[in-house]
């Protein structure tokens, strides 16, 4: 215990540590020492550290900067979900995703080719599987014919499914228009 100077009363003790030296006065390090109000009165022992400060506004700038940026978080978040949305349209509208539905229909009761159309449409532009090659019609006429013999001709087609895809598709031949240009600019634009 280390004596103050100035204490209210004579042999009034302060806690305190006390270090001595070679024949020098004790030092005190004032750790445990109360701090003193500036101005008159009782000594103020509440002291509120910088580190809860600092993070008491960092913890008020992150309140602010997310009620602030809400809106550009959620337009953000619409945005990436719009596009996600248009992805999955386009993936579905595609013909690698009629193919995906081939098998499935095949194996229902009683088997279906809508898929096999909407793949033959969408992969080459026609209508018809008849496009498809001649093994690929006869399947079909032993599946769907005037004598169905559906079980195994079901299954011979299930089985030259990756062979038919692997053919790739008929390509249809692309045809120009008759048209003339809007606004020809030189002697070689006309027909």
């Amino acid at each position: 215990m280390v004596e103050q100077p100035g204490a209210s009363g004579p042999g009034q003790r302060v806690a305190g540590l006390e270090f001595r030296g070679h024949g020098r006065q004790p030092l005190s390090t004032g750790v445990f020492h109360p701090r003193r109000s500036p101005g008159p009165g009782p000594a103020n022992p509440w002291r509120i550290s910088q580190y809860l400060v600092g993070l008491a506004l960092l913890l008020a700038l992150g309140v602010v900067a997310l009620y602030l940026g809400r809106p550009w978080w959620q337009r953000g978040q619409q945005a990436w979900q719009h596009w996600r949305a248009a992805r999955q349209a386009a993936w579905e509208r595609s013909a690698a995703w009629a193919w995906e539905q081939v098998p499935g229909q095949l194996k229902q009761q009683p088997p279906q080719l809508g898929a096999l159309y909407l793949w033959c449409r969408r992969s080459s532009g026609r209508l018809d599987l008849a496009s498809l090659g001649p093994r690929l019609r006869a399947l079909l006429q032993a599946c769907y014919g005037p004598a169905p013999h559906a079980g195994a001709a079901l299954e011979q087609l299930r089985q030259a499914l990756p062979a038919l895809h692997a053919e790739g598709t008929p390509q249809a031949p692309s045809q120009g228009h008759g048209l003339r240009p809007l606004n020809p600019r030189h002697e070689k634009d006309f027909p």
